[in-house]
């Protein structure tokens, strides 16, 4: 079943990536923070449900997911949406007039995991989504869903979880998706709390 709305329960380049931790495990500061008994902040973990939608069952018949895919599948999207991609961003001088408003994408990352329930890998794709050559600080990677639909692969649902939710690592089990992460804020360089967002598929 396909439902157009979508709900959710609650970029910087690459060298400007100081806020953003690419590990899938939580760092030692963390752990550390984890194990004082009298830091309670960190003794609680905020569990949630975020839900997708447009995530079909399918008899797709193909190529399976890689991040090469997945990164083509990504710029074809934004490209029908107008936007350039990191591989064909035309040089700051050669930007015109009519390039204004434009966004520029750029592949970051690519979780597996299985939403459908089938042979086909399905993922969360993290990319970069800014206008052409601008610099910032605390941007994090946008995120979507990436799944087999029996037409191809597509991407849904993006943004689907807040920018400053940091994902450290995926559980995929008895068909349930489950984000383990941070909140992070950025601009005072301080961990809020821990997340465990369970991925439910409305259907």
């Amino acid at each position: 079943m396909k439902w157009n709305k979508w709900f959710v329960l609650f970029m910087i380049y690459p060298f400007l990536f100081s806020c953003y931790n690419k590990t899938n495990k939580l760092t030692e500061e963390v752990k550390d923070r984890i194990d004082t008994p009298s830091n309670t902040s960190f003794q609680q973990i905020f569990d949630t449900i975020v839900v997708l939608t447009n995530i079909e069952k399918s008899n797709y018949k193909g190529e399976n997911l890689t991040k090469d895919l997945a990164k083509k599948i990504l710029y074809e999207y934004f490209i029908k949406q107008g936007c350039f991609t990191s591989d064909n961003q035309p040089q700051l001088g050669d930007l015109t007039h009519e390039d204004t408003g434009k966004m520029t994408v750029e592949f970051n990352d690519l979780l597996y995991v299985d939403l459908n329930n089938n042979l086909y890998n399905d993922g969360i794709i993290t990319y970069w989504l800014e206008n052409p050559f601008v610099n910032g600080h605390c941007v994090q990677p946008k995120r979507a869903i990436i799944s087999d639909t029996n037409k191809g692969y597509k991407i849904t649902n993006s943004d689907f979880i807040p920018e400053n939710y940091l994902i450290d690592s995926l559980a995929n089990t008895n068909n349930k998706v489950i984000v383990f992460g941070r909140e992070y804020d950025c601009s005072n360089n301080k961990i809020l709390r821990l997340l465990k967002v369970n991925l439910r598929i409305f259907d």
